[in-house]
């Protein structure tokens, strides 16, 4: 569990430049609640990389995630760009209350959000979903979400810049 914390500044070559539930064991639930995750980069979640067992869950709570940028690393050799400026979702991911702002996929797709459609399970196994209630996601570079945006739940008021994230409210 994280809170009232500050993530910021950090980067990766491949996968969570903030933060990084690889690995996390069945049954295990990463929660976030009033922290910013923000000035991060990597290839994969420049803010947040969820990936890890199964049956884990993420939960973010009253947060912001904002700053963060999925880029291609040089000298990588990767030709597409990165996934999930903000968050990339490989496992059932609840956001409450979330501010996901001023993130970018350079070159990529899912600025703000990528929701995984294949996980690590390989086609049609462990793919990434969210539940979103009362959220704001706005994106830049990669638009707002991408990846498997018909496993978004949206219940309640959310608000996006864009009609990436299927939300019922999209304004500027």
């Amino acid at each position: 569990t994280i809170v009232d914390t500050t993530i910021s500044g950090n980067s990766a070559g491949f996968n969570g430049g903030g933060l990084s539930t690889f690995g996390a064991g069945p049954g295990s639930v990463t929660s976030i609640q009033r922290s910013t995750i923000s000035g991060n980069s990597a290839y994969r979640g420049g803010g947040i990389y969820d990936d890890g067992a199964p049956s884990r869950t993420l939960t973010i709570v009253n947060s912001t995630i904002s700053g963060n940028s999925a880029v291609i690393p040089p000298g990588s050799g990767f030709t597409t760009g990165g996934a999930g400026g903000g968050l990339f979702a490989s496992r059932p991911t609840s956001l409450i209350n979330v501010t996901i702002a001023n993130n970018s996929a350079d070159g990529g797709t899912g600025g703000a959000l990528w929701i995984d459609p294949v996980g690590t399970g390989g086609p049609g196994g462990n793919q990434g979903s969210a539940t979103v209630v009362n959220t704001i996601v706005q994106g830049t570079a990669g638009g707002t979400c991408g990846g498997a945006v018909a496993n978004i739940t949206a219940t309640g008021p959310n608000l996006s810049n864009d009609a990436g994230c299927n939300f019922s409210l999209v304004a500027d």
